[in-house]
């Protein structure tokens, strides 16, 4: 048992450890059998969920405003500030790690692409004051990124070699990270009670409606 509500979905690793935030500022390593077996304190909740790199090193962001990677025993690697600066510029949205260890995270205004030593690689400016950032991003086969821009009510594109590919417009909020099908469409879901089937080049292929908003991702 925590000490707080847990909003982060747990992660599990090659050796089975499973990783998870709490709401109680602790991120928590357990081991298969339910063991703990290490923990760390932040400054803030954790409702963001980690994501594990192919050597084992665990990253999540807090609402401290820190982005934390870890080696698999607990020790702190490094941190990365929030680049948005302000007390609301928190880490909630969960981290996307590619083939070659580069680590995307959307920060609210941006999206930000770090390497795995924790230095900043490319960002791409929104240049938006949306306050809604919870959406995760997610790649393509092709490299591309997509992510939603919260209360702009839009998903975003970037190609493979992370210029502007194009960007759709919802009715509603888009909290709901996106997930790439097998066919390269793209799926979200939104404040406007839909879920959306988005072609890899931006056109509407389906919505479906259902009674009410969508924040679940697909």
């Amino acid at each position: 048992m925590t000490g707080g509500n847990i909003s982060s979905s747990p992660v599990q690793s090659s050796d089975g450890t499973i990783f998870v935030g709490s709401e109680d500022n602790v991120f928590y390593a357990f081991s298969p059998t339910g063991e703990l077996e290490w923990l760390y304190e932040t400054g803030d909740p954790i409702v963001a969920s980690p994501a594990i790199d192919s050597v084992g090193n665990v990253y999540v962001g807090s609402k401290d405003n820190q982005f934390y990677a870890f080696n698999s025993v607990g020790g702190l690697r490094w941190t990365y500030t929030h680049p948005g600066g302000a007390t609301t510029d928190e880490w909630v949205s969960s981290p996307v790690i590619d083939a070659t260890g580069l680590v995307y995270l959307q920060a609210r205004r941006s999206l930000c692409v770090l390497d795995s030593a924790g230095s900043l690689v490319w960002s791409f400016s929104t240049n938006a004051a949306g306050s809604a950032h919870s959406s995760s991003p997610a790649l393509g086969a092709n490299g591309e990124i997509y992510w939603g821009l919260g209360n702009l009510n839009v998903l975003y594109a970037l190609k493979s070699n992370w210029g502007f590919g194009w960007s759709y417009k919802t009715a509603g909020t888009v909290e709901s990270s996106p997930a790439v099908g097998s066919g390269g469409n793209i799926y979200v879901g939104s404040y406007d009670n839909s879920l959306y089937a988005i072609t890899s080049w931006g056109a509407l292929a389906w919505p479906y409606v259902t009674g009410d908003d969508i924040y679940s991702s697909p």
